[in-house]
């Protein structure tokens, strides 16, 4: 540099500087350099050579120094990137106040930033979610503990437990993953979210059984689920039918049994002997779009026990009556688009169409058998 002795030079390292010369600086030389006396073009050469250190006091001191224009505001993303990543919420603090209209633009980074200056403030729960996330990590067995944790998060906080259920419902059993996903819908309701979720389709693979598969290449724990599964089924409706039986000989109608309670459905009051006339179906009359006929021909297609009768009707009395809870979990069919399917019980599937001013109830349907019959409907 003309004019200028070396120990000139070295006090003002800035004249004559070069691209060249910032990229094979050290890091204690780089910081020498006075940011306000740079050159625009060796703005980012120089920021990109501080990040590179991990310098990032430096670089964000360099960011004051210089108009936010231009590069700069690319400089501030990479540095908000690394500032973040360090988790240190005094820089955040400085780079916020050089951009604050940035922040409407990061909701990418937002959950972050926000934790970060929220400092300690809320971070006890912060931590007991943290640490029971650990303990699900660490656990022997992780998805029993994986599902737990869900339901946990799902009581007190809904939208957490709804991304923990997605978790956890792809890796559990089908049984558990159909529970699990009723408990994520009611999340969803008290959130006022739409009933359209992704892990509805997932469950509903989850308790398909495979018809392509021989028995010999199905897996062991599918052929012993299924059997267990059959078993149950025996069990239940060898149940049904004694209380069916004593019902009938504690009302003595042996023709008209007495309507069973259950904890989930609403008992219909017990019809008439036979000797008296066929009163109207009680849903028919107080839910609006049901007729009387649409409720007998659906009765007559029921050969599931009463109690899934009666959820039936009452299910498809609360859709036409346009109930907001009814239509939790209600699903459109992809194959027919004017179709919808509601689940009743565990087991079985309604399927219906909102017409206007009524429902029109297409099918009651096991759900092994809900594939097929879609296909016949297209």
């Amino acid at each position: 540099m003309a004019g200028l002795t070396q120990a000139e030079l070295r006090q003002q390292p800035e004249l004559g500087l070069t691209l060249e010369s910032i990229n094979t600086m050290r890091s204690y030389e780089i910081c020498k350099l006075d940011p306000a006396k740079l050159p625009p073009v060796l703005r980012m050469p120089f920021a990109d050579r501080l990040l590179t250190f991990g310098l990032l006091d430096q670089a964000v001191t360099a960011l004051e120094a210089w108009p936010m224009e231009g590069g700069a505001r690319f400089i501030w993303d990479l540095a908000l990137f690394e500032v973040v990543r360090r988790g240190s919420k005094p820089l955040l603090e400085r780079l916020l106040r050089l951009n604050p209209e940035a922040l409407k633009s990061l909701d990418y980074k937002r959950l972050t930033i926000d934790l970060l200056l929220a400092g300690d403030e809320g971070r006890q729960q912060l931590d007991l979610v943290e640490a029971a996330a650990l303990k699900t990590l660490q656990a022997e067995h992780q998805v029993p503990a994986m599902v737990n944790f869900a339901y946990s998060l799902l009581n007190v906080r809904p939208a957490l437990g709804i991304i923990a259920a997605r978790c956890a419902i792809p890796l559990t059993h089908f049984i558990e993953a159909d529970t699990l996903l009723e408990e994520l819908l009611r999340a969803r309701d008290k959130l006022n979210l739409s009933p359209d979720d992704p892990m509805c389709e997932v469950v509903e693979e989850k308790l398909s059984f495979p018809e392509d598969l021989p028995p010999e290449e199905e897996p062991e724990e599918l052929v012993q689920a299924r059997q267990e599964l059959k078993a149950k089924a025996r069990e239940v409706r060898n149940l049904q039918r004694e209380l069916d039986q004593l019902n009938r000989k504690l009302a003595g109608k042996e023709s008209h049994p007495p309507p069973v309670k259950s904890a989930d459905v609403h008992p219909l009051p017990a019809r008439p002997g036979p000797s008296a006339p066929p009163e109207p179906s009680p849903v028919a009359p107080q839910q609006p779009g049901l007729t009387e006929s649409e409720a007998k021909a659906l009765r007559g297609r029921i050969e599931s026990p009463p109690a899934t009768a009666r959820a039936c009707l009452v299910m498809a009395g609360r859709l036409a009556a346009g109930e907001a809870s009814a239509f939790v979990g209600v699903k459109r069919l992809k194959a027919l688009p004017d179709v919808y399917r509601q689940r009743i019980g565990e087991d079985y599937r309604l399927l219906f169409r909102l017409l206007p001013g009524r429902l029109d109830i297409v099918d009651l349907i096991h759900r092994r058998d809900l594939e097929r019959r879609i296909k016949a409907m297209v």
